[in-house]
């Protein structure tokens, strides 16, 4: 035995270093280099030629507040945004090529896909435009604003049939 007393050292990770491969791992380019992968086994044709990026900067929301990594109360660490883009590239890559074509189209109108059914969206896009047509004025105004008086109709009316 050697006079020199080795220390013990630990080689398990220690909680900065889970939480700074939990950072590593929700990051744009790790969630990138994911979706690569996944798609390595076949990407969908409807896609371009570099489906991840597209998929991570355009078809997919950009990341949200709420998707930062987070501690659970057994140690581990979550990463929704990571978690939510492998889960829509999965459920993409297993739609038939009708629906993911749908996904792009509902896309370029600006709606986001978030893995609702295309119904869903169907309905997403119905509200959206019925909200972006103009409004019809309250019956029973005038153009400015005002309330309109039995009177002036009769007015109106008159000035019609002269």
């Amino acid at each position: 035995m050697s006079k020199f007393k080795r220390d013990e050292v630990s080689f398990a990770p220690s909680g900065q270093c889970k939480q700074d491969a939990a950072f590593m791992a929700n990051s744009k380019r790790a969630v990138m280099r994911a979706l690569e992968v996944m798609l390595s086994e076949g990407r969908p044709p409807c896609l371009p030629d570099h489906p991840a990026a597209y998929m991570v900067d355009y078809l997919f929301e950009p990341p949200q507040p709420e998707e930062s990594i987070r501690q659970l109360p057994s140690g581990a660490f979550v990463t929704p945004y990571r978690d939510r883009m492998l889960y829509l590239c999965r459920t993409l890559m297993n739609l038939d090529d009708f629906h993911q074509r749908a996904i792009l189209a509902y896309r370029e109108d600006g709606i986001f896909w978030r893995g609702d059914s295309i119904e869903f969206l169907g309905m997403i896009a119905t509200a959206k435009m019925e909200a972006s047509r103009p409004s019809l004025r309250p019956a029973g105004k005038a153009s400015h604003g005002a309330p309109v008086r039995v009177g002036d109709v009769a007015a109106l009316t008159q000035g019609v049939a002269a």
